[in-house]
């Protein structure tokens, strides 16, 4: 999974407005289809703080002035920013060293001949690969979740 499906150069800009105002991007994603079509932004306080309604509102109005020059999509959209949540989505490569040892659920993309989803402990990473540890076994992770 990349950090975005935005072009590299959007993605660049939402990241250093975010950085400006004291945030990082954890994730953008076009999502919804053409019925719903929806722009998701996932970001984290760089303090380390809980994200608050009042951030969100706040990253809202940041990024406006953008999405108004740089239309990620031609047609209407909703842009829906929020913190990562409980599901949060383990993307970069700090990300894997940041979880080390915490329970995980990990859902496997196809050709798989496993259950789709495994849960386990998360292991350190080892180059591109973090491990969980389910049923007796250590499974590894590819970075790319």
């Amino acid at each position: 999974m990349r950090l975005s499906d935005l072009s590299d150069t959007l993605t660049a800009d939402i990241q250093d407005l975010l950085k400006s105002a004291g945030y990082g991007l954890v994730r953008a994603k076009k999502m919804g289809g053409q019925r719903h079509p929806t722009l998701q932004i996932m970001m984290d306080r760089l303090d380390g703080a809980p994200i608050t309604v009042e951030d969100c509102e706040a990253v809202n109005r940041l990024l406006d002035p953008l999405f108004s020059v740089h239309d990620p999509w031609p047609e209407p959209y909703q842009l829906e920013v929020s913190s990562p949540g409980l599901d949060r989505p383990l993307i970069l490569p700090q990300d894997f060293v940041r979880f080390v040892g915490q329970r995980v659920k990990v859902r496997l993309s196809p050709p798989h001949r496993r259950p789709p989803q495994v849960r386990g402990g998360f292991g350190p990473p080892n180059h591109a690969r973090g491990h969980c540890r389910a049923s007796g076994r250590s499974n590894p992770v590819a970075r790319a979740l």
